[in-house]
């Protein structure tokens, strides 16, 4: 199924043709000091994330894995990323969840032309997830240590308007 670079055969993502063409970096990465936390949703190709590999990472991670997987992202991606980090992550496992399910809702445009994508079980409710998704992901940020006090002007309006809507119900 796997090349030996690690690049599922017949793939035509452009990441994987890229990794076709140049293989899987092999050189350490370097610490960006501005990143004080992560949120990381379908951790692909997460069995590259070793131990050695993942021992420099001490900042707060969320971590996010789709029930079911697909497209080449298992389960099992996001728990070798989990078991691998020094410090456990904040792990979430969305129930009833494909891999394209953490992308954003599809408008109805983009349900004809990427019907893949765009297509979910019927006992999952994409636009309720990230409603509570962008949630999460906001009361997880400013909990990280050391996170900056500037913040992107989308997660201000957001935070601001948190608990307007959870007292009007409008959370899921």
């Amino acid at each position: 199924m796997f090349l030996r670079n690690g690049v599922q055969k017949g793939s035509t993502q452009p990441g994987c043709a890229e990794a076709r063409l140049h293989g899987i970096p092999t050189q350490p990465l370097v610490h960006d000091p501005r990143i004080k936390a992560a949120v990381i949703a379908a951790a692909l190709l997460g069995r590259f994330f070793t131990t050695e590999g993942l021992k420099g990472v001490n900042l707060p991670v969320q971590l996010w894995a789709s029930e079911f997987g697909g497209d080449g992202v298992t389960h099992d991606d996001a728990a070798t990323v989990d078991r691998n980090l020094a410090a456990r992550p904040e792990l979430h496992t969305v129930a009833n969840a494909g891999h394209f399910a953490l992308l954003p809702p599809c408008s109805p445009g983009q349900a004809r032309v990427f019907a893949q994508i765009c297509a979910d079980p019927e006992s999952f409710d994409r636009a309720a997830f990230h409603v509570e998704f962008d949630w999460q992901v906001v009361a997880f940020l400013p909990r990280a240590p050391a996170f900056p006090t500037v913040r992107t002007q989308a997660t201000m309006r957001a935070a601001a308007e948190l608990p307007a809507a959870r007292a009007g119900g409008q959370r899921p």
